[in-house]
């Protein structure tokens, strides 16, 4: 492997886009805004000096960019992440075909511009993809994302600085692919290897899900459900506008969840939310148990990943283990699929099998 290129993992949720460098991980909400003026936001700024990994967190929290596709000689200023929440009017990044969608290209270049050292980096980018959409998108996925880029950014931390981004290739896997990668190379679990194992990866607006056996996983017990966190929160918004009169948005919601909106609804909307994810959760199980009905009680273990999952994981486990099933949450759950689908890139550069053909 050249000792010059990075090896990144990135997970581009629809709540949050989570991305694994070789020495940290960051997250930033999945939003995005387009860029204005920030001449009086910016006094308030300080101009920090900072290590490049504490750099990288402050600044994921004023992505205000410029990025520019040099292929195309394209570019557009952005509010990204939770810039775009504060300051502009974000729009969620729900569209399946991201590959073709230039926001959602420029978001997730944002965050990598933010946590690599130095104004030029060489990249080998591994991403992923939901189950259900990967067949159809994983190849504009993976030539939307190939080329090189320019990010400068117009203020916070990095203000001034801009950067080149050249992605030298981008692979995408299906989403858990890469957890299961981990447990299997990473965490030593080769007993993974026999038997059927599945793994669940509730996230924002879906869940994905993955049946392995003896190693393999099988394509038509794998796929994606119309079920996420974002379920439960817009149960909770709805219920909030019908019985209080009171709108809040689904990632306010998850804020509120999060412990990290304050006001006086906050503790409403933690209890309404927890009733809700109880909810959610024997949702999840009733659709895998009818999709897996046929080897339901030969499933050995269930493993567990993802923000989604790790909020979800109690409910969960409760209710697997009411039927004797065995049940873990994934080390460092929110940053599973970042983290393996980084490991899965570089096993294939070093010549493993990580590589989908």
């Amino acid at each position: 492997m050249d000792s010059g290129l990075l090896v990144i993992g990135a997970d581009c949720g629809n709540g949050y886009t989570k991305i694994s460098f070789e020495n940290m991980e960051i997250s930033y909400p999945s939003l995005v805004a387009a860029g204005g003026d920030r001449q009086i936001a910016k006094l308030m700024e300080k101009a920090d000096s900072l290590v490049e990994s504490g750099l990288a967190f402050k600044q994921v929290d004023s992505l205000d960019v410029v990025v520019k596709d040099v292929r195309g000689n394209h570019q557009e200023h952005y509010f990204c992440g939770s810039l775009a929440a504060r300051e502009g009017q974000p729009l969620t990044q729900w569209s399946d075909d991201k590959g073709a969608n230039k926001t959602a290209t420029a978001l997730l270049l944002a965050g990598i511009a933010a946590g690599v050292a130095g104004n030029k980096a060489v990249i080998y980018l591994a991403v992923s993809l939901p189950v259900k959409n990967y067949k159809r998108f994983r190849a504009a996925y993976e030539e939307g994302l190939t080329g090189t880029f320019e990010v400068h950014f117009l203020s916070g931390p990095l203000g001034g600085v801009t950067k080149t981004i050249q992605i030298i290739r981008c692979r995408a896997y299906p989403e858990g692919l890469g957890v299961f990668v981990r447990e299997v190379q990473q965490k030593g679990k080769v007993s993974l290897l026999s038997g059927y194992q599945a793994l669940l990866g509730p996230g924002f607006r879906t869940t994905e899900f993955i049946l392995f056996n003896d190693g393999k996983p099988v394509d038509e017990l794998s796929g994606s459900l119309e079920l996420g966190i974002a379920t439960a929160h817009k149960r909770v918004s709805d219920r909030l506008s019908q019985d209080a009169g009171v709108d809040f948005s689904e990632h306010e919601i998850d804020h509120a969840f999060m412990g990290s909106l304050g006001g006086r609804w906050a503790s409403t909307i933690k209890s309404m939310c927890e009733e809700e994810l109880k909810v959610l959760s024997r949702q999840i199980l009733s659709k895998l148990r009818v999709k897996w009905q046929d080897v339901w009680l030969k499933i050995d273990n269930v493993f567990i990943s993802d923000g989604g999952g790790q909020v979800l994981y109690p409910g969960l486990a409760e209710l697997l283990g009411a039927e004797s099933f065995s049940s873990e949450l994934v080390e460092n759950p929110v940053f599973a699929t970042a983290i393996g689908n980084r490991l899965s890139a570089s096993l294939a550069l070093a010549g493993g099998k990580a590589d989908a053909k």
